[in-house]
């Protein structure tokens, strides 16, 4: 009975060490790459910011974005609270002391594997400029074919339809 017990205090002891090690080990890891992260984060939304003016990125304007204190009102939060969006960061883009517009940050709760960062582009004059996915995570699209299963030539060129717009899984 001694012996059990004082093998089970060396297992416990043992799962512990390694269980802090493994601990103090993410901890590093975390620290190591939070600046890495943050840089990558802010290049996404950048890149977003960007995507949500294709106009202005055509004519080669070098769109500046700076982040603006806006808050919308109490009710349009309340509504979008109900479809679990919220609004996040906007920003405000101008070249050369242009203004252009907004970019207004969308963070949709409900994504499949976590939440959905939308950018929408609003140009000076009130209409949306670009729309831009820019969470970072991926997001599941799931396609079918809709020829019958006995017209393989007809499902293979939907098959190539899906895969040239883009569909079509890891390469």
């Amino acid at each position: 009975m001694k012996n059990e017990k004082i093998t089970m205090l060396k297992e416990a002891g043992i799962l512990f060490a390694i269980t802090l090690l493994a601990g103090l080990l993410l901890g590093v890891v975390y620290e190591v790459t939070k600046e890495p992260r943050k840089i990558q984060q802010e290049r996404l939304v950048q890149e977003a910011c960007i995507a949500a003016f294709p106009e202005a990125k055509a004519q080669g304007k070098a769109l500046q974005f700076t982040a603006i204190e806006a808050v919308p009102s109490q009710e349009t939060l309340s509504a979008l609270a109900e479809t679990m969006v919220e609004i996040g960061t906007v920003y405000e883009a101008k070249a050369d002391d242009v203004f252009y517009g907004y970019v207004v940050e969308a963070i949709s709760t409900k994504g499949y594997g976590g939440k959905i960062v939308l950018y929408v582009g609003v140009t000076a004059d009130g209409t949306v400029g670009g729309v831009s996915i820019g969470s970072g995570h991926p997001i599941a699209v799931q396609s079918m074919l809709c020829a019958p299963p006995s017209d393989p030539a007809a499902n293979i060129a939907q098959a190539v339809a899906l895969k040239q717009a883009g569909c079509g899984g890891r390469e």
